[in-house]
């Protein structure tokens, strides 16, 4: 008979036991109401490549909330509580390319919130949608050499922010703004005039579950 591996993730008495034998590349914890992640919970799972954490009650992360996910490349935390994310969270995570923090109680990014050593070079999708969110100052976002899709819709973040992410992010391909900010015009690094809505490559996005809503986005004239 396997051994069976215990993991607690909140302080609710939730256990999930999981055969040894099943080392799944992708873990799917949606909608557990875990509250809380332990330290070393995922010391056994360095080769999970995606992992889905979306619709549980997760207030705030930690720098070693992700510590042992060494393979991780996808990671869904929408429609949690999150509202607050400490310096250096993502540093654990070198190959990460995609992370979905929408549809939680995040009213700030701050100094540090994407800060890691390696510089997270492979983190190409951010979304921060359905939040409410006003205040982005974090210069390693604007750093991060391989982003080019950034999803703040449904947010509170001032034109000015916007202004910002287009002239410091150069490899941003999609941004995805809030409504009030569409019919405003902001000066490319080119000189060039970028109409909001319009701003850059057509796309689609789709929002998290909770929060099904569609956005067209076309391309600049």
């Amino acid at each position: 008979m396997p051994h069976e591996v215990a993991m607690t993730f909140s302080s609710s008495n939730l256990f999930l036991f999981i055969p040894r034998y099943k080392l799944f590349l992708h873990r799917n914890f949606k909608g557990n109401e875990i509250s809380y992640i332990e330290e070393n919970i995922w010391a056994s799972y360095r080769w999970t490549e995606k992992l889905i954490l979306s619709e549980n009650r997760l207030t705030e992360l930690h720098k070693d909330s992700f510590e042992g996910l060494l393979s991780l490349e996808y990671l869904d935390l929408s429609c949690n509580k999150i509202q607050s994310i400490e310096r250096r969270t993502f540093e654990s995570l070198p190959f990460l390319k995609f992370v979905n923090l929408g549809c939680n109680l995040i009213t700030e990014v701050n100094f540090g919130t994407f800060q890691a050593w390696h510089g997270l070079p492979f983190l190409h999708q951010i979304v921060l949608n359905h939040n409410p969110l006003t205040t982005v100052e974090v210069s390693y976002l604007f750093k991060l050499p391989a982003l080019k899709y950034l999803d703040m819709g449904s947010t509170q973040v001032q034109l000015m922010t916007v202004e910002n992410i287009l002239m410091l992010t150069l490899s941003l391909e999609k941004l995805f703004i809030p409504t009030e900010h569409q019919q405003q015009e902001v000066k490319s690094p080119q000189g060039g005039l970028l109409l909001m809505a319009t701003s850059l490559a057509e796309g689609y996005v789709q929002t998290s579950q909770c929060h099904m809503q569609e956005k067209h986005v076309q391309e600049a004239k």
